[in-house]
């Protein structure tokens, strides 16, 4: 799987939050990655949104009203 970019989020302490921003190098290789959702990593439950769905819930929030 390509990875193009990773972007750990940092609180103002510069302390991970706990999530990233992942960029793969094909949507293909993303769906892929989203298929591991639920299963553990170093200890920790695997999650994933992707940032296009996120975008579809508020345009059908913003119809809605």
């Amino acid at each position: 799987r390509q990875i193009n970019a990773v972007i750990i989020a940092l609180d103002e302490n510069e302390r991970p939050r706990g999530f990233a921003h992942v960029e793969f190098g094909t949507g293909e290789e993303a769906l892929k990655a989203m298929e591991m959702a639920g299963q553990a990593l170093d200890g920790r439950e695997l999650d994933f949104t992707s940032p296009r769905a996120e975008e579809t819930q508020e345009e059908t929030e913003a119809a809605e009203e």
